[in-house]
């Protein structure tokens, strides 16, 4: 059966897609690629192209998605969450309208039919009177810092200030919060989560101490010579393996996909060891 087309036609499909699935967060990167600046570069991936990686554990997960690709839920009062399982907003419903936080575009128009069935069923208003907008990418306030129950995206969430990264970790849970709406993904947080997420970091900062104290570069010099970036490069990545092997062997299994971006993280807290930390190691200065 073909879908009718246009705008109506593609919204239908991309919902059948999203509940066949089970999931919207192939969704955004699919659409970002086939449509965006490199169309006919793509090819697509063969099973054999594709990465094994661990089961997700079940409580990483959240609410499964309706027919139309969101899931809304209460969390207390007249406060709402509303995600896709990539993205996250929240909303509270008043006597005058609705305050509504954050609008990701993946969540798209499935984001106002959240909110007219929740105002419709509690009977107040569902225009939108305002709007906080929490975050850019860029600058990664307190709700891109706890990724609840999973490790945090690759490069420890895309930071440019690693330490301070570490530090915003403990601001966030310096709030006396209970419930946590990420940025991300598609559950709601626990005070755990943060403190789990905490004890990840930490123990990827002390295999990087570690590892800068005890990793010798003699083999890399012996073998790449005076091919400075090689010598570089073979020694970072080996670092970041060192780091990674033991925190993924840890978290495997208690916080989602640490097999899938722990030696990343590993080997930006390692150069944030070097560059930020001024822990040069080997390189340091000699007498």
């Amino acid at each position: 059966m073909t879908a009718p087309s246009g705008p109506q036609g593609r919204a239908t499909s991309r919902r059948r897609f999203v509940a066949a699935a089970g999931t919207a967060a192939v969704v955004p990167a699919a659409a970002a690629l086939i449509g965006g600046p490199l169309a006919g570069t793509a090819r697509a991936a063969t099973p054999g192209d594709l990465t094994d990686y661990a089961p997700i554990p079940a409580g990483a997960l959240g609410p499964a998605l309706n027919a139309d690709g969101y899931f809304v839920g209460n969390i207390t009062g007249n406060l709402y969450w509303v995600t896709d399982s990539v993205y996250q907003a929240m909303f509270l419903t008043t006597r005058d309208g609705v305050v509504l936080v954050d609008a990701p575009p993946t969540i798209g128009h499935n984001l106002l039919r959240a909110i007219g069935a929740v105002t419709q069923a509690n009977g107040r208003p569902a225009h939108v009177t305002h709007l906080v907008y929490s975050h850019s990418h860029a600058d990664h306030m307190v709700v891109d810092v706890i990724f609840p129950g999973w490790v945090p995206f690759k490069n420890l969430a895309v930071s440019q200030d690693i330490p301070d990264w570490v530090s915003a970790q403990d601001v966030a849970m310096g709030y006396q919060w209970q419930t946590l709406v990420g940025g991300h993904l598609g559950r709601l947080g626990q005070r755990a989560d943060g403190d789990l997420q905490i004890a990840y970091v930490a123990d990827l900062l002390a295999g990087a101490r570690a590892t800068v104290a005890s990793l010798d570069p003699a083999p890399f010099f012996a073998k790449y010579g005076n091919n400075s970036w090689a010598i570089f490069k073979a020694y970072l990545d080996a670092a970041a393996a060192d780091v990674a092997s033991p925190v993924i062997a840890k978290y495997l299994g208690r916080l989602a996909a640490a097999d899938v971006f722990t030696t990343d993280n590993a080997y930006v807290m390692f150069e944030a060891l070097r560059v930020e930390y001024g822990m040069l190691g080997p390189f340091g200065d000699h007498p």
